[in-house]
């Protein structure tokens, strides 16, 4: 069974984080990007959805000094 999160920035959609499988080394949530701003973390592996939304925050401060990012379960 895999776990899905989406990581959302503002009400847009930065992209999903899920859940590598256990036989999947290395362990965490993989993160794929919804918008291009966010490529740069694609294919980064976290090792909980929190660790992504903080990742998405911190992509945002400069342009987005208010943005709050949130997570929500698929």
């Amino acid at each position: 069974m895999s776990h899905a999160y989406v990581i959302e920035i503002d009400e847009e959609a930065a992209g999903i984080v899920v859940r590598q499988n256990e036989a999947q080394a290395p362990k965490g949530y993989l993160f794929y990007a919804a918008s291009p701003r966010f490529r740069v973390i694609e294919g980064k592996i976290f090792s909980a959805p929190a660790k992504a939304q903080k990742a998405v925050a911190a992509l945002c401060l400069k342009p987005y000094a208010s943005s709050k990012a949130r997570v929500s379960r698929q």
